[in-house]
């Protein structure tokens, strides 16, 4: 009662009843942590298959599991990466033989489907369910015996009784039709000449309901009656295969641009690509039936007629654990030969009984031979079998008449779920060859390489590649003036993973000082449309290579001041020779620091954008021009740095370097000028230009200490008028309150809220 009642709320509710699980794919990671969780799940996967192979092979032989610490080169990674594949890709043929592709037809499939007529071929499993009403019956339905007493009192008198209801009883059957197969190109009847038929199956049950009329597949919210079917192409496995002989031919083109690693190819992204779509396919097969048996064994729970679930029935989860038991012969081993030559060749070959092994070759490879392949798949092949022919018994020993799957369906399922394991197993095979390779070269290193180390590798060799008049150089300028202390600094710095300054990195950039004559030429910044300042300073031009490491790196522009120090800081774009268009503007002062983060687009080259304009109207490609063009013209990126002491000592007709000692004076300006927007004619020196500099200071300071008093006088005045404001206020809120107290009472004008809250009314 209590299973029913659960079962009965999960339905109701609305919830999935059960979880979907998709095949994992393991990504690349570079970390310790990483590397050893990936080898000791890769060992708890093979340890299975590693007791078989020791059952298999001579106690002679000694192969176990790949390790950076065997003795192997790095054509040997490439070797095992391909092994791997090419013995996946049979163990893959042989579970498809076994669903039913049948040896003539697989040869005939890549021979003339996929060669000769260039087809594209897809295993598809499509599903037809039914539901429909077999009959209806009224059923008696007796109820618990009811005793009463009663008479009177000299003799009681028993009566029993028994309530008989009447119900509706419906009987239904649910077929389920079923086929997997293999077509050739846009022929998706299954029926021509290119197709080739796996499976064709129809399972039925008979389902009991009482009351409403309602179909059971609709009260479970079961799949639609014609579910979508589910393809997968076959077309890369079968290219992979030789036709004549049923063996695999995949090989990784090390000549090409693409190859960088055993894992990082475009063939192995290829069959990584493809061996996840047949597992994806494999997993949707084989939850479409253990979903079903399921929701049908719930609702013959909910039956009354039915007091449980019969335990002789085909159980498919139990067919789906039994494919752990089946051989995986997807092994990455690695062989000592101790001086001793191998047995046999590379060439993989297909489990067939008239294979014939391989030939004697002097290679010393830790790559397992020819010989030890095909019994590997031999052994995949019994294992195989032996658990079909155990489904096979228990789907004819069950005394279950009415169960809804057979043995068919959970050989099925077996299959499946064999499928699943194989690909899973690859994929981390793969992916420990490149963790391999990345351990041995941390070892060799000393540490895990991240994107600063290789930045800081770039610079190093920088220095040495190019002379010291070329050689890049640091991003990083002092503000000052010849002779002076610096009053900051101005720098383009990465952004630091962590908060370690030792990981901070200035831009590298090759810098080249522009020989001009500033008097002739100078860069004119306009402030609006009517007015412009000119520039005459220093130029310096900038080429910056960004190197990109897995991801590019993030900078920043940082400004910093330091204590009684200031300047202007100026970022836009150059728009000629002499033309800088300033887009925002900032003054720093008194150890203020700015952290500007730098957004970088990268435009287009010109071969890119003209093959992206190459399908465009003319003149959609003239306007494309255009704006490139404007692009390009605005893409200089400028930063204008203007300190403001010898700009305010020629703006108020001061000498040189005269503000220099002057903190008082230069703090009191720039509050002035910054804060209160003082016209500059208030404070200009205006005496003769005979007198010495402290003379001329004494007559900026005098001019500068008249406007602060202007302005401290004001303030208090401002401050009394706010006071006279309040005390008004205050004023009018006593007569207000005081007016509403009887005569005798007396409340004085300092009076608190709390002493007029607590006069009587």
């Amino acid at each position: 009662k209590k299973l029913k009642a659960h079962i009965t709320s999960k339905v109701s509710s609305n919830r999935p009843l059960f979880k979907h699980y998709r095949l994992i794919q393991y990504p690349i990671m570079h970390s310790s942590v990483y590397s050893s969780y990936l080898e000791q799940s890769l060992r708890g996967d093979i340890e299975k298959s590693l007791a078989v192979v020791e059952t298999i092979l001579s106690n002679t032989r000694n192969p176990c599991l790949a390790t950076p610490s065997q003795s192997h080169t790095y054509d040997d990674k490439f070797s095992l990466s391909v092994f791997l594949t090419n013995i996946a890709l049979m163990a893959v043929c042989n579970v498809l033989m076994q669903m039913g592709l049948k040896k003539d037809d697989f040869q005939r499939l890549i021979d003339v489907v996929v060669v000769k007529k260039k087809l594209a071929a897809t295993l598809r499993f499509e599903s037809t369910e039914t539901c429909t009403l077999v009959k209806e019956e009224i059923i008696k339905m007796e109820g618990p015996e009811v005793v009463k007493e009663g008479g009177d009192s000299l003799k009681n008198v028993f009566k029993s009784k028994k309530v008989i209801t009447k119900v509706k009883q419906f009987h239904w059957k649910m077929d389920i039709r079923y086929r997997i197969y293999v077509y050739g190109g846009n022929d998706t009847s299954g029926s021509g000449e290119d197709s080739f038929t796996l499976r064709d199956e129809t399972v039925s049950c008979e389902i009991i309901t009482r009351g409403n009329k309602e179909p059971p597949a609709r009260m479970l919210d079961l799949h639609a009656r014609n579910p979508s079917p589910v393809d997968v192409s076959l077309t890369w496995l079968l290219k992979q295969m030789d036709a004549s002989s049923l063996t695999a031919a995949y090989d990784i083109d090390r000549s090409a641009e693409s190859c960088r690693t055993p894992r990082n190819n475009q063939e192995t992204m290829e069959a990584e690509k493809h061996f996840n779509s047949i597992g994806n396919w494999c997993s949707q097969v084989s939850r479409y039936f253990i979903a079903k048996q399921k929701n049908v064994n719930i609702l013959k729970l909910q039956d009354s007629v039915h007091t449980g679930l019969n335990q002789d029935g085909m159980d498919i989860t139990l067919a789906a654990r039994a494919s752990d038991e089946v051989f995986n012969p997807v092994v990455p081993l690695f062989e000592s030969h101790n001086d001793k030559k191998s047995e046999g060749d590379a060439r993989l070959l297909m489990h067939d009984d008239s294979a014939e092994g391989g030939t004697e070759t002097g290679t010393t490879s830790p790559i397992l031979p020819a010989s030890d392949i095909s019994s590997f798949l031999t052994e995949q092949c019994r294992t195989m079998e032996e658990k079909i022919e155990a489904l096979k018994k228990q789907g004819d020993s069950s005394s279950n008449t009415t169960d809804f799957m057979t043995s068919n369906e959970a050989i099925l399922t077996l299959l499946c779920k064999h499928l699943i394991a194989i690909i899973s197993i690859w994929n981390k095979s793969v992916n420990y060859i490149e963790d391999m390779l990345l351990t041995q070269l941390k070892d060799a290193i000393g540490k895990t390489v991240k994107s600063s180390d290789l930045d800081d590798f770039i610079r190093f060799h920088n220095e040495r590649i190019f002379h010291e008049d070329f050689a890049p150089e640091p991003f990083c300028y002092s503000v000052r003036r010849p002779g002076f202390h610096p009053e900051g600094v101005v720098t383009i710095e990465n952004v630091p993973d962590s908060v370690d300054k030792k990981d901070i990195h200035q831009a590298m950039t090759f810098t080249r000082k522009l020989e001009t004559n500033h008097k002739l030429t100078p860069v004119f910044i306009p402030i609006n449309a009517a007015a412009s300042v000119e520039f005459r300073g220093d130029m310096f031009l900038h080429a910056w290579i960004m190197s990109k490491f897995n991801q590019r790196n993030k900078f920043e522009l940082a400004a910093r001041t330091r204590q009684f120090s200031s300047f202007l800081l100026i970022l836009g774009k150059m728009t000629g020779p002499d033309g800088f268009e300033p887009a925002h503007a900032i003054i720093l002062q008194n150890k203020d620091e700015i952290m500007i983060p730098l957004l970088m687009e990268d435009l287009p080259s010109a071969k890119e954008f003209k093959d992206a304009i190459e399908s465009l109207s003319p003149e959609q490609q003239r306007f494309a021009k255009a704006f490139r063009s404007m692009k390009l013209a605005s893409s200089v990126f400028g930063v204008c740095i203007i300190q403001l002491k010898p700009q305010l000592e020629a703006l108020l007709g001061l000498p040189d370097k005269s503000l220099t000692k002057e903190i008082r004076l230069t703090q009191d300006l720039l509050s002035l000028f910054i804060d209160y927007q003082i016209p500059s004619d208030l404070l200009t020196f205006d005496g003769s230009s005979d007198m010495d500099t402290p003379s001329k200071l004494l007559v900026v300071k005098n001019h500068v200490k008249s406007v602060m008093d202007m302005i401290k006088s004001a303030k208090e005045d401002e401050m009394k008028e706010e006071a006279m404001k309040a005390d008004m206020a205050h004023d009018m809120f006593s007569k207000d309150m005081v007016g509403s107290v009887p005569q005798q009472q007396f409340v004085p004008k300092t009076a608190s809220k709390e002493m007029i809250g607590s006069v009587p009314q």
